[in-house]
């Protein structure tokens, strides 16, 4: 966790502490109920775990119509 804006950091950069709030939703322009992928086919590698297998869900949600995998 980093230090407060107001303790002295050696490793401090000018943009550490330009952004204070924590986003956890989605945003709305890339929320993938609004997106319609129907006849669309999508191939994601490294989807078995972390981001890829977040964006193969998100494009099942999307509607895709086909989505292939690779570990």
């Amino acid at each position: 966790m980093p230090p407060l804006p107001d303790e002295p950091n050696p490793l401090r950069g000018p943009g550490d502490y330009l952004t204070n709030p924590v986003h956890n939703d989605t945003y709305s322009a890339i929320d993938p109920l609004k997106a319609d992928l129907s006849g669309k086919s999508v191939f994601i590698s490294g989807a078995s775990r972390g981001l890829g297998r977040a964006m193969s869900l998100s494009f099942a949600k999307a509607g895709a119509s086909s989505i292939a995998v690779g570990a």
